[in-house]
């Protein structure tokens, strides 16, 4: 009779984890930068893919800037979202409720940007 005693495979990481601390981080710094202004700074580029077919994919990044010393910060667009739709439903500060249809639109921009590099 043979045993196996190697260790379970370590589980996958949590995409939904790791997207509720980036916005949490996100919306500490915007917490803290306020009332500096906070910069956005849309991106969409061609990226190649990673499986040596030549393919390319579009990639859509907000930069969110605070004037906080602690640099751009990259976000998904998806990420941007979550984070407008925490500050609309549930501000956590003064300037939260005027800084949520500044990360749609921001969010909004870098998709249709994406999307206009592979239509």
């Amino acid at each position: 009779m043979t045993t196996n005693t190697a260790p379970p495979p370590a589980p996958a990481p949590d995409p939904i984890g790791v997207t509720e601390g980036r916005v949490a981080d996100l919306l500490i710094r915007l917490e803290r930068a306020a009332p500096r202004p906070v910069t956005l700074t849309p991106l969409a580029e061609l990226r190649p893919a990673h499986d040596g077919t030549g393919d390319a994919f579009a990639f859509a990044t907000v930069f969110v800037d605070c004037a906080d010393g602690l640099g751009r910060l990259p976000c998904a667009i998806h990420e941007l979202r979550l984070a407008a739709d925490c500050l609309a439903v549930d501000p956590p500060f003064p300037a939260a409720p005027s800084l949520a249809p500044r990360l749609r639109a921001a969010a909004d921009q870098a998709a249709r940007a994406a999307s206009r590099l592979v239509g």
